[in-house]
């Protein structure tokens, strides 16, 4: 698919010329690069931001492996800001929900046309979620075999902001979210909340939700997420799995991490997220992927 038109696009692919599956990962928000230069007592060392190591994934699981940076973001470069600050003009020009869907569903239509691609396994983290479910919407099951929704999506975004304020229990907590939910939904304001703007706000929470793309597709859906998930509730998960196993004609997997955050450490700091994707690819990969919940990471740690 041309995309002669389009904003350019880094995308990142790790392959042989072996037939076999692809995995896509999306990483969440903001404009920290996917891969990036550090400078630390007078060395260059290279860091990512990705949840999930993609040399250990190929190497582990033995599949292709690509990753689609934002427009407006550029890896390998020297950085030291804090993934929202200092965005550049092209990133918020083109942040809103939509435009990164597109550009994903470019990516993959076209890495799903090389002959080294069997199928393709798509997983988005926190924002990433919520562009997965956009993509699974827009490809469907012909192009997608299987999503991971990991830490992120649900309902939607401001639902997410209501349920921390009212976990918080503070005086006027829940009404001054309801305010910001009130502001972000009128299409006159103008402005930023919670480091993003109100048109990305608005893209990714008003216009669309996950959970009514995920319904509009077939794709089969694995959903992750930890108890102490400090940037989305759980309970949004819980949500988008009961809405989505009413339907059970289509697979539904929900795994929760009693005790994890939202980059899956558990409470002893381990860093579960190998296990979790270990745990969607045995899933994804399975001809008979099955409707089912686990509690907890059977063998892990």
């Amino acid at each position: 698919m041309s995309r002669a038109k389009a904003p350019a696009l880094d995308v990142y692919v790790m392959h042989d010329e072996t037939p076999r599956p692809l995995l896509v990962l999306l990483a969440g928000s903001g404009c920290t690069p996917l891969f990036f230069h550090l400078e630390r007592e007078g060395k260059r060392l290279t860091g990512t931001r990705l949840t999930f190591a993609l040399s250990l994934m190929q190497a582990h699981a033995g599949l292709h492996v690509a990753t689609v940076e934002k427009v407006g973001v550029h890896s390998f470069e020297l950085y030291s800001g804090d993934g929202m600050s200092d965005c550049s003009e092209e990133y918020e020009r083109h942040v809103a929900k939509p435009e990164r869907v597109r550009a994903v569903a470019d990516a993959i239509t076209a890495l799903a046309a090389q002959p080294w691609v069997t199928q393709v396994l798509l997983v988005g983290h926190s924002e990433g979620a919520d562009v997965a479910a956009g993509v699974t919407r827009l490809l469907g099951e012909k192009r997608v075999a299987a999503v991971g929704i990991m830490a992120g999506a649900g309902p939607s975004q401001l639902f997410d902001e209501v349920l921390f304020a009212r976990r918080d229990a503070e005086p006027g907590g829940v009404r001054a979210a309801f305010d910001e939910v009130l502001r972000v939904t009128d299409p006159a304001a103008r402005g930023r909340w919670n480091g993003h703007s109100l048109t990305r706000w608005r893209s990714y929470a008003v216009d669309t939700t996950p959970l009514e793309e995920l319904r509009a597709s077939r794709v089969p859906v694995f959903i992750a997420h930890g108890s102490e998930d400090e940037s989305v509730p759980i309970e949004s998960a819980d949500l988008l799995a009961v809405e989505l196993m009413r339907d059970r004609s289509r697979p539904v997997f929900y795994l929760y991490l009693p005790g994890h955050d939202h980059s899956f450490r558990g409470k002893d700091r381990a860093d579960d997220a190998r296990a979790v994707l270990d745990r969607f690819l045995e899933w994804a990969l399975s001809p008979m992927k099955a409707t089912g919940v686990q509690e907890g990471l059977i063998g892990a740690h």
